[in-house]
């Protein structure tokens, strides 16, 4: 429930940045003729079978049906027959090449994870998140200066570190902090959680980064100039996060006392 006002606030931002940016270069933006309202409603039903993508993965996961990995499994299937027997756009011919695709695409992705589950190993054997957190409270006893450090620390742990692997190796560590300069362990994991779905798109790790890349043809060179106006949008979001905790906890707070 906190992370739903983040999650518009970020769509919101990202929706003015390509506004914007389609304004100052009609180039990139949509080819061809501006659509009419009419048009638009009209074409609704030829969409309503995607659309319901979002409301069988999203109930199916608010109704405890299957979990946010098996989610992406029954949309991948529910995607498949949807192309395949009612907008028929592809046929079992082209299967096998969008199969290989999808191999190396996860080879790629797996080795990554791979790599970052190895550092992570050695940095949680050797403890250092808990001797980074003892740095940070030996450097300054000041609530928000603490709260600034583990951001960035956070945002660098994202940079080399899964998500998953980065929450339970510092997990620990940072609710303790937490704790000792009065921060609830909700809005903490707010911040753990935004901070690391930057780490997502970052390079060395980025694995959305590098999956959408390999989607799209397109090299991480060529890719990271452009988005970098949204890492910025993300940094002010996970600060604004971190500052105005009230903003966000409402929500779960109307609910839960």
């Amino acid at each position: 429930m906190a992370g739903i006002f983040p999650g518009l606030l970020i769509a919101l931002f990202f929706v003015g940045i390509i506004y914007g940016w389609c304004k100052i270069n009609p180039a990139v933006g949509p080819k061809g003729e501006r659509s009419t309202w009419g048009q638009r409603i009209r074409a609704i039903p030829e969409v309503m079978w995607v659309i319901l993508i979002f409301f069988l993965v999203i109930g199916g996961i608010l109704q405890g049906i299957f979990t946010p990995t098996e989610a992406a499994v029954v949309s991948v299937v529910y995607a498949l027959v949807i192309i395949l027997f009612v907008y028929r756009s592809l046929t079992l011919r082209d299967l096998p090449s969008i199969f290989k695709q999808a191999v190396i695409t996860s080879a790629v992705v797996m080795m990554l994870c791979a790599c970052a589950s190895a550092f992570s190993w050695i940095i949680g054997a050797e403890q250092g998140p808990q001797k980074l957190v003892s740095v940070f409270q030996s450097f300054s006893s000041n609530k928000y200066v603490l709260l600034l450090l583990v951001n960035l620390f956070l945002l660098l742990v994202g940079c080399f570190i899964d998500t998953t692997s980065a929450i339970v190796m510092t997990g620990p560590a940072l609710v303790a902090l937490a704790g000792s300069i009065g921060v609830s362990t909700l809005h903490l994991g707010l911040i753990m959680t935004v901070n690391l779905c930057i780490g997502m798109a970052t390079p060395p790790l980025g694995f959305t980064l590098f999956t959408a890349c390999s989607i799209g043809n397109v090299s991480i060179a060529k890719v990271t100039r452009p988005i970098l106006p949204m890492i910025g949008i993300l940094i002010i979001t996970v600060l604004l996060v971190t500052y105005f905790p009230a903003i966000f906890l409402w929500i779960p707070g109307l609910f839960f006392k």
